[in-house]
């Protein structure tokens, strides 16, 4: 079968019913991501007798490996109709698609609910994460804070933390791309963002922080101290200090690369 590319070769409501039966989205994000998000990335599927029956997508990223600019793809919203799954189409047309993204990109990556799907591909982690939670006796007086987002300023935030970190590689977004990304995220009710003047966090329902930047560590405890609560555990590349987080978990896989097996890269990204 033939692994067409573009959303204008597609019955957008088929791409969109697909993507509603494999993915817990509301249908608000799925409009917003298929009308507006795709429109600077690609979308891949095949079709049988008018229907859309496998899907997959590249987000395009750039990343920074030891501080030099590579273009990379992002491969989510991998998907086959359930009246099809196990009946290898999957694995027809999926390694086809990454030798054909490999000829174009210098750095594949993609992040899974189950790994288990992809174990027979050239995959290896490289981005690990640690659980951590704020231990009871360091919460401090909150700081205030907004979820109405200045996109200039959460950017400055972001950059300015990877520098302070002194991380060499590392995914990279524009104010513009921020803007996207995030928009889409506020639009789950689930999803919430507190953002302070020097740090923000964004974390779901089951108050788990999935993305977050700060430079100045007390101010970011301050922020925590906003939810105490109800505490948030951080899901967290960087080690945090344990003076003040107790570790819940470690080492957990957040993200893949295709082919390349030491890499280690702090992985800005979640779909």
């Amino acid at each position: 079968m033939e692994l067409n590319k573009g959303l204008d070769k597609v019955e957008l409501t088929q791409a969109k019913t697909l993507y509603k039966e494999a993915f817990d989205d509301s249908n608000a994000y799925i409009e917003m991501y298929f009308n507006e998000y795709m429109k600077n990335n690609d979308y891949y599927f095949i079709e049988k007798n008018n229907k859309v029956i496998f899907s997959c997508c590249n987000n395009k990223k750039r990343v920074y490996i030891n501080n030099k600019k590579y273009e990379a793809a992002f491969i989510v919203a991998v998907s086959t109709k359930k009246e099809f799954q196990g009946q290898g189409l999957m694995k027809s047309v999926f390694q086809q698609w990454l030798d054909k993204l490999h000829q174009e990109y210098d750095y594949i990556f993609i992040q899974a609910y189950n790994w288990d799907i992809y174990k027979s591909y050239e995959f290896y982690p490289c981005t690990l994460k640690n659980t951590y939670e704020l231990k009871n006796d360091q919460y401090l007086k909150p700081i205030e804070y907004t979820s109405d987002i200045n996109y200039s300023k959460l950017t400055k935030i972001q950059n300015k933390f990877i520098k302070l970190n002194k991380f060499k590689n590392f995914s990279y977004k524009t104010t513009k791309e921020n803007q996207q990304y995030y928009k889409m995220l506020k639009i789950e009710e689930e999803q919430r963002i507190a953002i302070s003047h020097d740090a923000y966090i964004i974390f779901d329902k089951n108050n788990i922080v999935y993305d977050f930047a700060f430079l100045d560590l007390k101010n970011f405890i301050r922020l925590l101290s906003n939810f105490k609560d109800n505490p948030l555990k951080i899901r967290s590349y960087l080690n945090l200090d344990k003076r003040y987080f107790k570790l819940i978990s470690e080492n957990k896989i957040d993200t893949k690369v295709y082919k390349h097996n030491k890499l280690d890269i702090y992985f800005n990204e979640s779909f």
